[in-house]
């Protein structure tokens, strides 16, 4: 949609498969903004390192996902 209308979506959510589709993930911990990741085009990757982060910033894998 992104591409084809050129427009800029704004996706909230809190699973990390959904987020691995997008250009970038921007991290909020307690109201503040916490990280950025860029996805570089490979989206299996992008999602280890958005579940990589989500790990470091306090949860085990099995509360996130």
């Amino acid at each position: 949609m992104n591409k084809k209308f050129n427009v800029t979506v704004i996706m909230v959510t809190h699973d990390p498969f959904s987020a691995s589709y997008s250009k970038k993930v921007i991290f909020i911990k307690d109201g503040r903004l916490n990280a950025r990741i860029d996805n570089s085009g490979n989206r299996k990757e992008f999602y280890n390192n958005i579940m990589n982060l989500l790990t470091a910033m306090g949860g085990e894998i099995n509360e996130i996902v």
